[in-house]
């Protein structure tokens, strides 16, 4: 097949297009192409999925974005009056969203040419240079389009794609093969669609360009316009029939098949000789030699951690991060169970062995320098008297363990290290880090200054439609009474999906009388299903971190975030796909109870109160031990007789995971005061337990009663 489809955009061109991206290669396989481009508005916020998807499928997956021109650049390039595609400026209102603590100004509009051109990477670097430049359009304030497609093309490694006359003037001069002039499908559509096309060809002959053609897709079928304009009206935070001109995409902005493409043109269906244009075909033909020459693949599913700043070994030689690890894991875990040097006991080989074949699969697994970075970041806390805790499959690790990230022993209570890390897993181990609340921040800024803010970043998450969310924004793109749909509205569901809604609101008390049947309901169910799940915006996981081996915009474009920390344009889920370092770095305020207590011992009494994780007490010929056999300062609070009445009593508010109300009844009526014990009872409070019975059950044996 000659055409390929250049310039397409999946629903991460947020509120403009209707494609999920997974669901775009099938559907461009089964309309008969083999290679495709995923450029959505100013981002490469899908292409994890998409690549993933087109690999499935058999497509080949080509990498680039629709950069388009900042809000204030726009205006400015029409001698201070708006462009078409924006209404009135207003500093929180319609012309942008206060989202995350930070306002976001709308891209150009899908329909005006003026101020966007597509760029596609042809190799790696160019991926690199175009997270670059991604990344500057959302940061840098004196970002210019004109000198962004100026270095693209002077580095060779990106392709560009215009239809606007002003850019294309510009970078003419320099162009060498890169610079295509766009040539946008829809003729027949409507006069002026026709005549833009002729102007576009006379404006690639005049200035000795080639030309390209693309659909600009913005939604898999032409019955899907109305969704992209009903978004779009969202967007633009209009009602739909009040868009304005060039906010949203023509009706010919949908996936065509190549047959459907050439008549868009005027073309025979077959390229035969009766209505051909050779100009026309030359463009076709174009994005096919474009396709071949893009061969760039985002690495996925091997560890790249970073750099990890090592001091040298004890010979004074440098160190490498496995041998650094190996040395600080057998320390600390001597440290930590008052292990004498030369103890060959029975307890001390089982031990060392375990710990040894954890740090080999470790070694093995290539992520050494995510276990220092985890270490690293505790070790910060600790010196600045910070409370930490991991937690979660974490706590499965004698490596953890060891370094003081996790406070439990996994030998003592059968956790399995397999659980956390094995060789046949593919994907990257998961810290859970917990800090007070406050320090938290404090941990953060250390991660970025300690890292580099170029290689650092908070990890970006999704907000999707879901019920309640996609009927109010339905009401207002559509111009309904706000007034009768709003009391309904309240009634919705806020979360799962919209597909069951109509079963949901036949069921609910509330809402069984309405006759779905009738008036508006048809309409706006309909829609809300095939809203269910699309994104509409980027905000900032609550607690990911996500540290890369070099500038983060060479692996994922980055901007701005709440507390003027960035965030990666990819979820979680395509951060971990990458191999990239992620932990999570949580707040949790029984920590910041300790913290604030701890600082106030350190205030009154001159000296620090010992904390979980801190080296045991010395002695000579090695560490004490107290009457249990632990390194003497050792801190185990089952073994503190205060702590197991508190526990006994219910007294856990403000302790995380077993503060709940239920939580605090069950702990008194089993008259807690032992590990596992509080363990099972943190289980058996879940619905699929206590359904059944099974909590009473529990109760019954734990006190002697059945």
């Amino acid at each position: 097949m000659a055409f390929v489809h250049l310039n397409v955009h999946s629903a991460y061109s947020l509120l403009a297009g209707t494609m999920k991206p997974e669901d775009i290669p099938a559907l461009a396989r089964r309309r008969g192409f083999d290679a495709l481009a995923l450029t959505d508005t100013d981002g490469l916020f899908a292409a994890v999925p998409f690549q993933r998807a087109c690999e499935r499928e058999g497509v080949h997956a080509l990498l680039g974005a629709e950069i388009t021109r900042p809000r204030q650049r726009r205006e400015a390039s029409v001698q201070g009056a708006l462009a078409l595609d924006e209404p009135e400026p207003a500093r929180f209102g319609p012309a942008t969203r206060e989202l995350g603590g930070f306002a976001r100004e709308r891209p150009a509009g899908p329909g005006d040419p003026r101020h966007r051109a597509t760029l596609l990477a042809r190799s790696e670097a160019g991926y690199r240079l175009l997270g670059e430049l991604l990344t500057a359009r959302h940061n840098d304030q004196g970002f210019s389009l004109e000198d962004a497609l100026a270095t693209a093309l002077d580095s060779g490694e990106l392709y560009v794609i215009t239809a606007g006359e002003g850019l294309l003037h510009s970078l003419a001069p320099r162009a060498q093969s890169h610079l295509f002039v766009e040539l946008r499908a829809g003729v027949g559509a409507t006069i002026l669609d026709g005549l833009r096309l002729q102007a576009n060809l006379q404006l690639a002959a005049s200035l000795k360009l080639p030309a390209v053609v693309t659909t600009g897709a913005f939604f898999a079928d032409a019955d899907d316009h109305a969704l992209h304009r009903l978004l779009c009206a969202m967007r633009m935070n209009c009602v739909v029939t009040q868009l304005p001109d060039g906010a949203a995409a023509p009706p010919s902005a949908w996936l065509m098949d190549e047959p459907a493409l050439r008549r868009s043109l005027g073309l025979a269906p077959g390229g035969g000789s009766r209505l051909t244009d050779p100009r026309l075909e030359a463009a076709l033909q174009a994005t096919a030699t474009i396709a071949a020459d893009c061969q760039v693949r985002i690495p996925l599913g091997r560890p790249r951690p970073p750099r990890f700043a090592l001091p040298p070994g004890p010979d004074g030689r440098p160190q490498n991060t496995d041998a650094f690890l190996y040395r600080l894991a057998h320390e600390g875990l001597r440290e930590r169970l008052g292990l004498a040097p030369g103890d060959s006991s029975p307890r001390a080989r089982r031990t060392l062995a375990a710990l040894r074949r954890e740090l080999h699969v470790i070694r093995r697994r290539e992520v050494s320098a995510y276990f220092l970075i985890a270490w690293d970041l505790v070790r910060y806390g600790r010196s600045r008297h910070l409370a930490s805790l991991g937690r979660g499959s974490a706590a499965s690790s004698l490596v953890s363990f060891a370094l003081g990230i996790t406070h439990v022993n996994p030998l003592e209570h059968g956790l399995t290290f397999e659980r956390f890390l094995n060789l046949e897993r593919a994907g990257l181990p998961d810290f859970d880090i917990d800090f007070g609340s406050l320090a938290r921040y404090e941990i953060l800024d250390y991660a970025f200054r300690r890292y580099g803010r170029e290689s650092t970043a908070m990890i970006g998450t999704y907000q999707t439609f879901r019920p309640r969310g996609a009927f109010r924004r339905l009401v207002a793109a559509l111009g309904l009474d706000e007034k009768r749909w709003g009391p309904i509205i309240k009634l919705m569901p806020r979360w799962g999906g919209c597909a069951t809604l109509r079963e949901q609101l036949a069921e609910d008390p509330r809402t069984r009388h309405l006759d779905l049947t009738r008036g508006d309901w048809p309409r706006l169910l309909d829609l809300a299903v095939r809203l269910d799940g699309l994104p509409q915006h980027l905000g900032t996981h609550p607690c990911g971190i996500v540290i890369a081996p070099g500038p983060i915009a060479h692996f994922v474009p980055v901007q701005p975030g709440a507390q003027g920390l960035a965030i990666t344009q990819w979820d979680m889920h395509a951060v971990e796909a990458a191999g990239l370092v992620k932990l999570d770095v949580l707040g949790q305020r029984g920590l910041a109870v300790i913290d604030d207590t701890h600082a106030r011992v350190r205030a009154n009494f001159g000296r620090a109160p010992r904390l979980a994780g801190d080296p045991p007490l010395a002695a000579a010929g090695g560490p004490r031990r107290n009457a249990h056999g632990e390194a003497a300062g050792a801190v185990n609070p089952f073994l503190d007789g205060a702590t197991r009445a508190l526990l006994a009593r219910g007294a856990s508010e403000g302790c995380f995971y077993i503060e709940s109300p239920i939580m605090m009844q069950i702990l008194r009526q089993a008259r807690c005061e032992d590990f596992e014990t509080l363990t099972a009872l943190s289980s058996i409070i879940r619905p699929g337990v206590s359904n059944y019975g099974g909590k009473r059950s529990y109760l019954m044996r734990h006190r002697g009663e059945e």
